[in-house]
């Protein structure tokens, strides 16, 4: 370094290190002390290349940030025109089974039923219980029998013959009682958003759909029909 400092100017003291030259030129280093300021020059030249891309990768990067916000405000303005009608086909639905046992009076005592009183398995009905726009609605749709029998026919298996549905018994046993709850909700949830979807469309709404008494919860429990599938 003793004679680096004998020939060469770095300017430390304003933070620009730029090598500069004295005399003429570099021709008195010794060898070592070129190889120094070869590898010298090569660091600061990708430092100098490095400064620059940063600096136009900042600009982009401005320029970036700018555009994505643009974006975030159409998005959200593209959602709102989007999630009115989203909130208005996409209910909330859950299938519920009623297994309440119920008691029953009998006209007269018997030797095993002294008391004239004594419990029901319950009605044992399926419902659909639904949460749309803020309103809950629930739909009946049958008995654990009739739908035993309907489910069978779906799945192709005849009244005579012995099915696979109408043979369970979800009121004691709970893995039945999943079973035959996750299939009736596979069927009537797509049955139910087509025909909201049909109601928006022909109302602007589907307050038709809230409003109306007296649906038949088993009219949805059928194979769906998809869009694909019926031309749409």
């Amino acid at each position: 370094m003793v004679i680096i400092s004998l020939y060469l100017k770095i300017e430390i003291l304003t933070m620009k290190y730029y090598l500069n030259k004295i005399g003429e030129g570099w021709k008195y280093i010794p060898k070592e002390e070129w190889d120094k300021k070869t590898d010298y020059e090569r660091l600061y030249n990708r430092i100098q290349r490095r400064e620059k891309k940063i600096k136009s990768d900042f600009e982009k990067l401005k320029k970036l940030k700018l555009e994505l916000k643009e974006w975030k405000k159409e998005r959200t303005i593209k959602y709102n025109e989007l999630i009115k009608y989203h909130k208005d086909i996409s209910p909330t639905i859950s299938i519920t089974f009623s297994k309440k046992r119920k008691r029953r009076v009998t006209d007269g005592s018997t030797k095993y039923n002294s008391v004239n009183i004594f419990e029901t398995n319950g009605n044992q009905s399926w419902s659909i219980t639904m949460r749309i726009k803020g309103v809950l609605k629930n739909i009946y749709i049958g008995t654990t029998k009739n739908i035993g029998i309907r489910l069978d026919e779906l799945e192709g298996n005849e009244k005579w013959r012995e099915g696979v549905y109408k043979d369970l018994l979800p009121r004691k046993n709970k893995d039945h009682e999943k079973m035959i709850k996750d299939r009736i909700k596979e069927l009537v949830t797509p049955n139910i958003i087509k025909e909201l979807v049909e109601n928006r469309d022909r109302y602007g709404n589907v307050d038709e759909f809230i409003n109306r008494k007296g649906i038949k919860g088993m009219e949805y429990l059928k194979e769906a029909v998809y869009p694909e599938d019926s031309g749409f």
